[in-house]
Order: C-alpha cells, then sequence, then structure tokens
C-alpha cells in the first residue's frame, strides 16, 4: 500500500510561523506537524510513503532527509 502525505501548503493562515518554514515543519508541542503523521504511518501496513511538498521544499527535505522509508516529491 502506498501512502500520500500532502505537505505543499505554505499555511498563510499561519501568519509569521510560515513565511520561511512550510505549514509541514511548524512545531506544535515541540514537534514537527509532519512528524506525528509519520509516527502514525509507521505503525501502520504501508510499504511506501511519498511526500508531496512545495514551499520551502529544501527546508523540508532537509528535515526528512533521516527518514529513509519516505519519497519525497516538489
Amino acid at each position: 500500500m502506498k501512502t500520500i502525505v500532502l505537505a505543499a501548503g505554505q499555511g498563510t493562515r499561519l501568519g509569521e510561523l510560515t513565511q520561511n518554514l512550510p505549514k509541514a515543519l511548524v512545531k506544535v508541542a515541540g514537534t514537527p506537524l509532519i512528524d506525528y503523521s509519520l509516527k502514525f504511518l509507521d505503525q501502520q501496513p504501508s510499504n511506501q510513503i511519498i511526500v508531496v511538498g512545495g514551499f520551502a521544499f529544501p527546508r523540508l527535505q532537509q528535515h526528512l532527509n533521516g527518514h529513509a522509508h519516505v519519497r519525497l516529491l516538489e
């Protein structure tokens, strides 16, 4: 099974929090939002996780470098 995580949003409604940071990397309780999704998906019978990035793509790419099971698309 393949899972697609959409992480391309700029998050303009979050104001200053997302001027230079993709919404997926905004921290809640000290953890980036995307990490909550990836932690949940790690517990599911998915054989491939695809993350679609957009705004501030290099920052998302840098964050996901340590996740070998994630394929990142721009």
